[in-house]
């Protein structure tokens, strides 16, 4: 099967500038869903895209603790937010 970059296919997070801040997609040492194992932070998930696609902005979504909880998030994983552009046009500011 090849790996992504010989499949054509860029990683939005690093097309963006890799900014660690917006990579982590998980992290058991805040997210109580997993408080018994081993804690850790890591970028598990991913957003790819192919065909000429610009990754104009990244960002990491519900990774903050449910309203009135302490540490209780939506899931173990955090969400992903990709803005893409087609090549030739601009994101609208």
């Amino acid at each position: 099967m090849g790996s992504c970059r010989t499949q054509g296919l860029t990683d939005c997070w690093k097309d963006a500038g890799s900014i660690k801040a917006e990579g982590t997609t998980w992290d058991s040492n805040t997210n109580l869903y997993h408080r018994d194992g081993f804690g850790f932070s890591c970028r598990f998930d991913r957003i790819y895209s192919r065909g000429g696609l610009t990754t104009e902005a990244f960002s990491v979504a519900f990774n903050t603790p449910v309203q009135g909880t302490a540490g209780w998030y939506l899931s173990d994983h955090y969400g992903l937010v990709a803005t893409l552009s087609l090549p030739g046009q601009c994101v609208r500011e």
